[in-house]
């Protein structure tokens, strides 16, 4: 399991489907002890990783979803040359668009 946490927001790996849903079955409880509570709203459970792209194309899917945390958007990816699983980083779109509106409006 990989944890990251940063502010008010986190996200947990987790490899095994079924890992997922054993830390999801009593999460008020384990965030508890860590004095923590679990947005109900905020929380969803995404395909993502190495394998995420040839599962989902195995049952004809579209490609793999993406994940917007600390403002960016994280996308499964393979390099080029080697065919090696990387995540890519892009600036997230609605921070992106923010920032040029904001800075369009002082030049104006």
């Amino acid at each position: 399991m990989i944890v990251v946490r940063y502010a008010d927001g986190s996200v947990v790996r987790l490899e095994q489907r079924r890992d997922v849903l054993t830390f999801l079955a009593n999460p008020r409880k384990r965030m508890a002890k860590f004095g923590l509570q679990l947005n109900e709203e905020s929380t969803w459970v995404l395909e993502f990783g190495r394998y995420a792209v040839e599962r989902r194309a195995h049952r004809e899917q579209r490609r793999s979803e993406t994940l917007d945390f600390l403002g960016f958007t994280h996308i499964c990816a393979t390099i080029q040359v080697t065919r090696h699983f990387t995540v890519r980083r892009l600036t997230s779109a609605k921070r992106m668009r923010s920032t040029l509106q904001t800075l369009r409006r002082s030049l104006m």
